[in-house]
C-alpha cells in the first residue's frame, strides 16, 4: 500500500511535465505559465515537508499516512475539476504539501512492519516499489499508445505561433 502511495505521489509530481502543452491549451495560458504548475508543486513540497512533519509529529503514523493521502486526493480532485489555471495551481500546491511527510513517515512505517534485519530492504522496496509500478504503468501506456497509433489515421500535433493544431501526416 505504501509503494502504491509512492507511485501515486511520484506520478503526480512528474506527469505534469509531459502534459504541459495540453494543459496550457486547455487552460488558455502560454506553456511557460503552465510550467509554473510544476514549480508550484515543488514549492508546496519545500514548504509542506517541514511544516507537515513538525505539525504531525505526535500523531499515530498509520493514521497520519491515511490523512496525508486524503490531503493528496483532495488536491488532485481540485486539480482535476479546475475550471481555470489558478484553481489548478492551488490544487497542485495542496496535493504537494504532503509529499515530504509521506515519504518520511512511509519509510518509518515500512521499516516497522518487518523484523529489524529486513528494515533496510523494506524501505528500499517502498521506494523501488513505487518505481516498479511507474515502470509498469509507463510500459503499459507505451503499448496502448502504439496500438492506438496503429489503429487510427496518422495525425500529429504541432505548435505554431504558440497555438496547438492538429495536422495530417499522410
Amino acid at each position: 500500500a505504501i509503494a502504491l502511495g509512492t507511485f501515486a505521489v511520484g506520478t503526480t509530481e512528474f506527469i505534469m511535465m509531459g502534459l504541459l502543452p495540453n494543459v496550457a491549451a486547455d487552460l488558455s495560458v502560454p506553456i511557460p505559465i503552465a510550467g509554473l504548475l510544476v514549480s508550484g508543486y515543488a514549492l508546496g513540497v519545500v514548504l509542506g515537508a517541514p511544516v507537515m512533519t513538525l505539525g504531525t509529529a505526535r500523531m499515530d503514523r498509520k493514521s497520519l499516512l491515511v490523512g496525508l493521502m486524503a490531503l493528496f486526493v483532495i488536491g488532485n480532485l481540485i486539480s482535476a475539476l479546475a475550471p481555470n489555471y489558478e484553481t489548478m495551481l492551488a490544487g497542485r500546491i495542496v496535493s504537494s504539501l504532503m509529499h515530504g511527510a509521506f515519504f518520511g513517515v512511509g519509510s518509518v512505517v515500512g521499516a516497522q512492519l518487518v523484523p529489524k534485519e529486513k528494515q533496510a530492504r523494506a524501505i528500499a522496496l517502498m521506494f523501488s516499489g513505487g518505481q516498479v509500478l511507474e515502470d509498469f504503468a509507463q510500459s503499459r501506456a507505451r503499448r496502448e499508445m502504439t496500438a492506438l497509433v496503429n489503429r487510427t489515421p496518422r495525425e500529429a500535433r504541432r505548435y505554431r505561433d504558440g497555438t496547438l493544431e492538429q495536422v495530417s501526416v499522410d
